[in-house]
């Protein structure tokens, strides 16, 4: 009868006997906040490694950037995949969801103007894709071949950086699905048009323009 008069005291004292003193320790979040958080991590994931290959791109082009910090690739162009602070940070993009305190640490990495801004001057496939983290074998691939192996992570990279900038303006909403995988519901004009977006920004001769107009629809232009 407790669990129907309060409900949640008795969930209280439900977690006190079952969880651990670590679990215990975590923020409660709503579902909504949950699902958004999450959406906020996976797509700080995504983005992170083309943030740093395009950090490491303006480094070593000394192409201006506000989120530069100068730092270069290796000797041979190839980063390795992001650099311990970088994997700690990830997530911090989160700052402003209800229920997380996530530190602003990843302010040195380039935001979606400055990536945008990188492939208009034409470091795309120059510059970035060589710094972007990929398996030794990969590294043997020219040409056609290298392009079309890091494309997709290129686009997940993009399409990241997308979702943090729309959570950022708060016109993408948590869509929390029982039947299927809960994820982040977009403007109408991105859901239809993202993809094609992306696809042109990552493509051999890339295209940023209508990724920009999507954005300067969004209610903040790229600067």
């Amino acid at each position: 009868m407790s669990l129907l008069h309060d409900p949640h005291g008795a969930l209280a004292d439900l977690e006190s006997y079952t969880l651990s003193a670590a679990a215990e320790g975590l923020s409660r979040l709503e579902w909504p906040e949950l699902v958004m958080a999450r959406s906020v991590v996976d797509a700080s994931g995504w983005a992170d490694p083309l943030s740093t290959a395009v950090r490491r791109a303006l480094g070593a082009t000394a192409l201006p950037s506000g989120g530069a910090d100068g730092t270069s690739g290796s000797a041979d162009g190839t980063s390795g995949g992001p650099d311990r602070s970088d994997r700690e940070a990830n997530g911090s993009r989160a700052r402003g969801i209800p229920g997380l305190d996530v530190e602003d640490s990843r302010s040195d990495l380039p935001g979606l103007d400055d990536v945008l801004d990188a492939i208009d001057a034409g470091l795309l496939w120059m510059e970035v894709a060589d710094r972007m983290p990929k398996p030794a074998r990969a590294s043997r691939l020219t040409g056609r071949s290298a392009r079309n192996f890091i494309r997709p992570v290129l686009w997940d990279g993009l399409a990241g950086l997308v979702y943090l900038r729309l959570v950022e303006e708060k016109t993408a909403h948590p869509d929390i699905s029982w039947s299927g995988k809960a994820g982040l519901v977009l403007p109408e004009e991105w859901e239809t048009g993202m993809d094609s977006a992306i696809d042109a920004a990552v493509a051999d001769a890339p295209d940023t323009e209508p990724l920009r107009r999507l954005l300067a629809g969004s209610g903040r232009a790229p600067e």
